[in-house]
């Protein structure tokens, strides 16, 4: 944090049903300075213990608000999906900040969307709805993952609606040959759609599961099969 050493990789995330904008999951990495690039699983876990999340939340955000900005100044506009930690549901002052920052780098808020677990969302609902009307005054959006693996997902929305949904990357994995999985992506994708909330799958990882995915009215994929994750930005979604 204090030598700046996180790094930003973007993931293409792409629209099944027509749409070309450009759209990114961004991933976290820790630089160390050896150029061997530390995944979060290796570092998250000791920056909880030290009270760290929340500070990396606003440093990410900061950083990926900035991108957008350029993005923008470019004339290449482009919608980023930042994951953010339960720390950001107790810091009162994120969302001023990421409202600051969006105005300073004139981005429109839309192009941005938060994403939360939906086990964290579920034991912090009424954190989470304050969260998601507080980042709504700046038209930021939010986004749940890992979704559909509680005991009632849905009924978690009738509580909150947010943007996007990401199947939990469970029902993707085996998807051409687990027709229980099918059935239960084929439900996500028709009660989201019904509810007006778009659905991501990711961790694709063969034109099989696209085909299903795409017959299954799932709006979103992403993967190592369509495009690995770069530190820049380069996708023809053309």
């Amino acid at each position: 944090l204090d030598n700046n050493r996180f790094v930003l990789h973007y993931q293409p995330i792409i629209n099944l049903q027509g749409d070309t904008g450009s759209t990114y999951e961004t991933l976290l990495r820790l630089d160390p300075g050896d150029g061997q690039l530390i995944s979060p699983a290796a570092f998250m876990q000791i920056a909880e213990e030290h009270d760290l999340l929340g500070e990396i939340d606003r440093a990410v955000i900061g950083q990926a608000i900035a991108v957008l900005g350029q993005r923008i100044a470019a004339n290449r506009p482009t919608t980023l999906l930042v994951k953010v930690s339960q720390s950001a549901l107790e810091n009162n002052d994120l969302a001023a900040f990421i409202g600051e920052q969006l105005q300073a780098h004139g981005v429109p808020g839309e192009y941005l969307v938060l994403e939360l677990p939906e086990a964290k969302v579920f034991t912090n609902l009424k954190a989470t709805q304050a969260f998601a009307d507080e980042i709504g005054r700046f038209d930021s959006r939010l986004a749940l993952e890992q979704f559909g693996v509680g005991l009632d997902s849905f009924q978690l929305l009738t509580h909150l609606k947010p943007n996007m949904l990401k199947i939990d990357r469970s029902f993707i994995e085996d998807l051409p040959r687990n027709e229980d999985n099918q059935a239960k992506v084929r439900d996500i994708a028709r009660r989201a759609r019904e509810m007006g909330i778009r659905t991501i799958a990711e961790y694709v990882q063969d034109a099989a599961s696209m085909s299903i995915l795409f017959s299954s009215g799932v709006d979103y994929v992403e993967g190592h099969f369509l495009a690995m994750a770069s530190p820049v930005m380069n996708y023809d979604f053309e």
